[in-house]
């Protein structure tokens, strides 16, 4: 009975994985009927459920099992999910609550309740929860990473730019927490400070483009043309095929009045990708722009 029970569960794995779900729901209501107590055939029925978009009936199955195997983490969260799916939001936050009174320094639990509230846009209530979880692993970058987003989604990037230099403390090498900094920064109207934490991206990276990209994009935004132009050219040494640097340097040309630059720039991207549209038009636009001034 135990081996032919096992028997109708992998198949019914075996035909979900195919996408044959009315048919794995009977194999795993086979298996249940032969033994009723198994609790793995039960999840295996929940989740065939919930594929089907029979949430409620997955719901109900999951209340139950809940009941029997009230300290099941893994029975309890699908409880919460399927809560959450059948839109009893209240039930949900509680089942996560009392999740946390049992094991209040499980920092996955207060991560749990800081998505949840996120989703139903309590910010206050999420920032609370991953504090939770800051205090629990202090050394955590995905909680130090959300922290600084939910500061920022509170308005409060001061604290935001503190905590990306605790992240840069916890390992400077790497480039994410130096770039989200440099934002900051420059949303503060703080432009000098900004530019050291960008440079450390091409310090720590200098044979990436993006870091160059970062850079360059930084000069444009406070009219440093003259450096963009410099950053440009690391970008085309270190991949001379990409025809998009030579227009976009190109356009930094022609933008500060350095025609011939830009027609050469111009002329190169479009020796690299001969049918760009944009490439041309830009090109014809200035040869005739150059032809009119003279």
């Amino acid at each position: 009975m135990v081996l032919d029970a096992l028997y109708h569960n992998r198949q019914g794995f075996l035909k979900m994985s195919r996408g044959d779900l009315e048919g794995a729901l009977k194999e795993f209501e086979e298996a249940m009927a032969m033994e009723p107590s198994n609790m793995s055939f039960r999840s295996s029925r929940i989740r065939c459920l919930r594929k089907l978009g029979r949430a409620n009936e997955a719901l109900e199955e999951a209340m139950k099992l809940n009941l029997e195997r009230p300290n099941d983490l893994e029975t309890s969260l699908v409880l919460f999910e399927l809560q959450e799916e059948t839109e009893r939001y209240y039930d949900a936050l509680k089942t996560l609550d009392t999740l946390i009174e049992k094991d209040p320094f499980d920092p996955e639990l207060h991560w749990k309740k800081a998505e949840f509230l996120a989703r139903h846009e309590n910010e206050g209530g999420a920032m609370h929860e991953i504090e939770e979880c800051v205090k629990i692993d202090p050394e955590n970058p995905r909680y130090l990473y959300a922290r600084s987003e939910m500061l920022l989604a509170l308005e409060r990037p001061e604290e935001a730019a503190g905590n990306y230099d605790r992240l840069i403390s916890l390992d400077p090498y790497d480039p994410e927490p130096y770039y989200q900094k440099g934002n900051i920064l420059v949303d503060l109207d703080r432009p000098l400070e900004a530019e050291k934490y960008f440079l450390k991206l091409v310090e720590l990276r200098p044979h990436q483009i993006n870091s160059y990209q970062v850079l360059a994009q930084f000069y444009e935004t406070f009219d440093r043309y003259g450096d963009a132009l410099e950053c440009y050219s690391s970008m085309i040494r270190l991949d001379p095929r990409k025809a998009n640097l030579y227009f976009d340097r190109g356009s930094i040309y022609e933008g500060t009045g350095k025609y011939d630059e830009a027609l050469q720039d111009y002329s190169e991207a479009l020796r690299l990708e001969p049918e760009n549209v944009e490439y041309s038009l830009r090109a014809s636009r200035l040869k005739e722009r150059r032809q009119a001034d003279e």
